[in-house]
């Protein structure tokens, strides 16, 4: 199975499209499908440059909130994070608030609702897997919730396929 496709006019991936990532599949990969055995372990051994290609590919990149002085949050499950996902689609965005994808339910660690996130400045190197490439990009494993917003859940080259129903 492809990792990511790209069509005639249409980028199709499960969670990121970051040209990055994207080149060292093809570099380990020959391509964007696994041939071997040896490049699943190396998929799924953390330090491998393929591993943190893959990651983000599959899963998304993560920013930490920690390092801009954020506290961190207990997730949907319970567990304690200290990084947030990155909405990589907002291609105008530039501070924390903007960057980091926290559902409204999430908490502090001691069960108090999760602040509002400062307008915190993200530096730009900080800010790499923002998309701004001209071929649109569907995506998924976002799991969106509610109505589509505009610079939120999609843009005029970006939009998530996730909702539920």
């Amino acid at each position: 199975m492809a990792l990511w496709l790209e069509l005639d006019g249409l980028r199709v991936i499960h969670a990121c499209w970051h040209p990055d990532s994207i080149a060292i599949v093809q570099d380990e990969l020959g391509g964007n499908r696994f041939t071997s055995r040896d490049q699943l372990v190396r998929a799924t051994t953390d330090g491998e440059p393929l591993y943190h290609a893959i990651e983000t590919l599959l899963k998304g990149p993560e920013i930490s909130l920690t390092q801009y002085g954020q506290p961190a949050y207990r997730d949907k499950d319970g567990h304690i994070r200290k990084s947030a996902r990155v909405r990589w689609w907002g291609e105008t965005a530039s501070s924390l608030g903007e960057i980091a994808l926290l559902e409204s339910n999430f908490t502090t660690e001691d069960g108090s609702p999760y602040p509002a996130l400062d307008n915190i400045a993200v530096p730009a190197a900080s800010r790499s897997y923002v998309y701004d490439g001209p071929v649109p990009v569907f995506f998924g494993h976002y799991w969106r919730r509610g109505t589509p917003k505009d610079l939120v859940d999609w843009t005029a080259r970006t939009a998530c396929l996730d909702f539920s129903a």
